[in-house]
């Protein structure tokens, strides 16, 4: 071969080996380094997904950018996470998400905590209101932030996914602007933690009218409340998975004043396929657990009385998890080991089960139904608790005879921490 000849590989033959490199970093920056036929290529990939968790990541990537401007068309992901020890007095955020034109998901927020969208620096906001009307964003997931705008639910935008999760969401409008029909999501997942609604009716049904977003929700996973019950008989037409979480203190004088809100008709949710029912207790052992098992397991038989037609679902779990209020004493050990078999041995299981019977029944087609009652325990994998689970078990099915000669019941037993 003539040694002048030299062969030169079509440039997109060189962009399908480096596509094949996504994910591998390391060699892709010594791609871009070794030619310039492989340069932007390989930025293209280096820079698609950013995660930006401390100041120190937004001030190289802000420097990246004024180095090389270009590169911000390549970020397809983002990610700005654990905000809460930085967000707040760093100023090169805002200029970094100015300048990204091309993104396609978008994930904001803290596992840390919560942190108050208040806080959030006004140029940091404006930022991620521009991204929000990109129309190349297709998913958008907001987490751990407390007091949420609504503002974002007027932005003329559809999004693939929607993810509101661990979010407390703010009593009014930044602006004065009150349209809630421009976003719409195809799959939109709300984990509410708003406890007690302070919203006035006027911005409940402004928020659950038709079209706007939270007349679509196809997952709710809510803390029970009267906003989730809104957004339940708002999205009626939509909902298929619905998670109802419900805390419960044994030493809490609060629940002492439940006024039945939660009286729904799941019939009504045509495309339900399932329907968990989380009952979080707080046990306070003193004086004794005996009374406080009656107390706890008395609020869960009210969910059913006040709503039976929970027993519609195909799918239906009943998931307790228990927690000691305080710290145990080493007297309360024995006790507390006791949990399963108080909480299994109550006669509040065969009453539920009489109910979701004669809600089956009703509904029809009783081989298609299947019911989960599972218990998650605090200290389980720490005590030696030793054939827990079939105490349980043996407990459950004994409780709910019906459900259980139909093989319908499940019954599981998990350590919690």
């Amino acid at each position: 071969m003539n040694p002048s000849v030299i062969c030169v590989m079509p440039q997109e033959l060189l962009d399908k080996i480096v596509d094949e490199l996504h994910g591998d970093d390391a060699t892709l920056k010594t791609c871009a380094l070794a030619s310039r036929s492989l340069l932007q290529c390989s930025q293209s990939h280096i820079f698609s997904i950013i995660c930006l968790s401390n100041s120190a990541l937004c001030t190289r990537l802000h420097n990246a950018l004024v180095a090389n401007p270009h590169i911000s068309q390549y970020i397809q992901e983002l990610e700005v996470i654990d905000i809460d020890p930085w967000l707040t007095d760093d100023r090169n955020l805002p200029i970094i998400l100015n300048a990204i034109s091309a993104l396609q998901c978008l994930a904001f927020g803290t596992e840390r905590g919560y942190y108050p969208w208040g806080d959030i620096p006004e140029d940091t906001k404006d930022a991620l209101m521009s991204l929000f009307h990109l129309q190349s964003l297709t998913k958008v997931s907001l987490f751990g932030v407390c007091r949420l705008s609504m503002d974002f639910l007027a932005v003329p935008n559809h999004l693939r996914s929607l993810d509101i999760t661990r979010t407390l969401l703010s009593t009014h409008f930044e602006s004065s602007v009150l349209d809630v029909t421009g976003i719409t999501a195809d799959s939109l997942h709300v984990y509410l933690l708003n406890s007690r609604s302070s919203w006035s009716q006027d911005h409940l049904a402004n928020v659950t009218q038709q079209c706007a977003l939270f007349s679509k929700v196809r997952k709710l996973n809510a803390k029970v409340h009267p906003i989730a019950l809104s957004i339940m008989k708002a999205s009626m037409q939509s909902l298929k998975v619905i998670k109802l979480c419900e805390p419960f203190n044994t030493c809490d004088a609060y629940f002492d004043g439940y006024n039945g809100w939660l009286e729904f008709d799941f019939s009504t949710l045509p495309r339900l396929r399932r329907l968990t029912f989380h009952f979080s207790i707080s046990f306070n052992l003193q004086p004794s657990i005996s009374t406080a098992v009656p107390a706890a397991l008395s609020r869960l038989r009210r969910f059913f009385t006040d709503s039976p037609s929970a027993g519609r679902a195909k799918t239906l779990k009943i998931y307790l998890t228990a927690k000691p209020a305080f710290p145990l004493q080493e007297a309360d050990m024995d006790r507390w080991t006791e949990l399963p078999r108080l909480l299994g041995s109550s006669d509040v299981w065969g009453e539920i089960d009489g109910i979701l019977e004669t809600e089956r029944r009703s509904a029809g087609a009783p081989g298609r139904f299947r019911l989960e009652v599972s218990l998650g325990l605090w200290g389980l994998d720490v005590m030696g608790m030793g054939g827990t689970e079939l105490v349980w078990r043996d407990a459950i099915r004994k409780g709910m005879p019906l459900a259980a000669e139909k093989g319908i019941l499940v019954c599981e037993l998990n350590s919690i921490r």
